[in-house]
């Protein structure tokens, strides 16, 4: 099979047509051609993952995150896109077309990890996804069940009292759909990554926001990936990267 079969199966399900307009999914480098020998599945393209790529005999990354997203003018010996093409690597990105996936997507995944039972999409927003959770929390108890499920650190805001069953996602680093979350009729925001004053603004508007990791909300779907591939072409070395978040913290 070809790096053009891997993608063909993937714009089957998850149709890279629908992807934003400021977006880079799809092949970002290689040779669709060229014969796969194994795919490697990760979030990230990293140094790290492009060496673990090799090294498990896999000649395709297919990643959550493009590996070229902004023009770049160099391709320095350092960076991770140089890495890969050195190394022979093709490169496949599902970015938003996975956010937008309303089966096997980031939130979908998330929901799963966490135990909620997904309760459908938004009507004006296509990243922003709806879930009910097994039985009411509160703030805390949102926040704890995130950090337990999905291994990160939480930051939050919930109003004292808060009664949480409906909640809505947008995985990653999308606090602006939290708006349209509460108009929707969510109880609680989840998202990735959220700034300081966009908090407090929730804060002060009454309205329970969850920050639980970029990484954290939307590793689980790689692993999505990774079973459709396996799914998909039987016999094929697919590996799920395993070594945990890129960044460092105490």
């Amino acid at each position: 099979m070809t790096v053009r079969d891997i993608y063909d199966a993937l714009d089957a399900k998850y149709g890279f047509a629908s992807q934003a307009d400021w977006d880079n999914s799809g092949v970002t480098a290689g040779d669709e051609i060229a014969r796969v020998a194994g795919v490697y599945v990760a979030l990230d393209v990293t140094n790290e993952s492009v060496e673990n790529a090799k090294k498990a005999g896999a000649n395709l990354i297919v990643s959550h995150h493009p590996c070229i997203f902004y023009p770049i003018k160099q391709i320095p010996s350092v960076t991770s896109v140089y890495a890969a093409i050195a190394a022979g690597l093709s490169l496949i990105a599902l970015h938003t077309p996975l956010d937008r996936a309303d089966e096997d997507g980031t939130c979908s995944a998330l929901f799963e990890k966490i135990g909620a039972a997904p309760a459908g999409g938004s009507t004006v927003c296509p990243y922003l996804k709806f879930a009910d959770l097994p039985e009411e929390t509160d703030g805390e108890g949102l926040a704890r069940l995130l950090k337990e499920k999905l291994g990160g650190g939480v930051t939050y805001t919930a109003p004292a009292g808060a009664v949480i069953k409906r909640i809505a996602a947008a995985t990653g680093s999308a606090g602006e759909f939290a708006d349209d979350a509460f108009r929707e009729g969510a109880d609680a925001f989840i998202t990735g990554e959220i700034k300081y004053h966009p908090l407090l603004n929730a804060r002060d508007r009454g309205q329970a926001v969850f920050a639980a990791g970029h990484y954290e909300t939307e590793a689980p779907a790689m692993e999505k990936v990774a079973s459709y591939l396996r799914q998909s072409f039987p016999g094929l070395a697919v590996t799920l990267e395993k070594s945990g978040h890129p960044i460092s913290f105490i």
